[in-house]
């Protein structure tokens, strides 16, 4: 899949080890362009 230039996502991180998972990071909002 692809992201739709012009149109605005929200991506979020949380990251993983062997004690789990750890907190999500706040939502960033993104609206890619052309290049």
């Amino acid at each position: 899949n692809s992201l739709t230039n012009g149109s605005e996502y929200e991506f979020k991180a949380q990251a993983k080890n062997e004690m789990g998972y750890g907190k999500e990071s706040a939502v960033v909002k993104a609206t890619p362009k052309t290049a």
